[in-house]
């Protein structure tokens, strides 16, 4: 469950969701690598801004929970295990990097003395993860709209220019994705296509076959009225 918030405003980009949060949060449901990671993401963006009615002491304790209930439901995402172990890592490296902005010893404490996390991923590793992602957008488009939501909850200042461009490309590979999508669901289906051609076909054939048909019993018919008049046939 996740903490109540002092305020309703406190979701990615200012969404207006449900602010009872007393169930699982289910966005968005295209993404279900995203779907799975968006508790966690939402409980340590309140946190790390203190937008929360809990104390300090009992925030990190919610956040290790959380986490191994993501890495948990993320086993159960129909995807390769690559994928989810990069998405579980992603997820334990934005909660490090933003709790040890806004509560750095007291993170690094509970690091130290907690036996069940491990060691998060260095920005090092993170950002060759975002290449290696960005590299191969088709294979990693839900890691990619993840890393998106990530690094937009992330403060990207100067000191970060390498890390605003991998965003930048994160967010035009999305866009190109996505426009290929919107195109290939425009287009009729080849298999649709080649269908419709052989039925278009086949009609022609028909209509020229009635038409023969009608020519030669025509041709037969003023025949045999020919004949009659000429007395050929009596």
């Amino acid at each position: 469950m996740l903490p109540v918030a002092k305020t309703s405003n406190v979701f990615l980009n200012n969404m207006d969701c449900d602010t009872d949060d007393s169930h699982r949060l289910k966005l968005p449901l295209s993404n279900a690598i995203l779907s799975v990671c968006y508790p966690l993401i939402i409980l340590t963006n309140r946190i790390s801004q203190n937008l929360t009615t809990q104390v300090v002491s009992d925030h990190f304790k919610q956040i290790q929970t959380e986490l191994h209930h993501t890495v948990k439901q993320l086993d159960k995402v129909n995807t390769s295990d690559s994928v989810k172990k990069a998405a579980s890592s992603m997820c334990y490296y934005y909660v490090n990097s933003q709790l040890k902005v806004s509560h750095e010893t007291l993170w690094d404490e509970y690091l130290l003395n907690s036996q069940a996390l491990n060691v998060p991923i260095s920005s090092n590793e993170f950002e060759k993860m975002i290449e290696h992602c960005i590299r191969y957008p088709a294979e990693y488009k839900p890691l990619l709209e993840l890393i998106s939501c990530l690094l937009g909850l992330m403060k990207l200042d100067m000191h970060h220019e390498h890390r605003s461009f991998l965003y930048e490309q994160v967010n035009h590979e999305i866009n190109i994705l996505q426009s290929q999508h919107r195109h290939a669901s425009n287009e009729i289906p080849k298999s649709e296509t080649t269908t419709l051609g052989k039925w278009y076909v086949t009609g022609l054939i028909i209509v020229n076959l009635v038409g023969v048909v009608w020519m030669v019993g025509e041709y037969f018919r003023y025949a045999m009225i020919d004949l009659v008049i000429h007395g050929w046939i009596r």
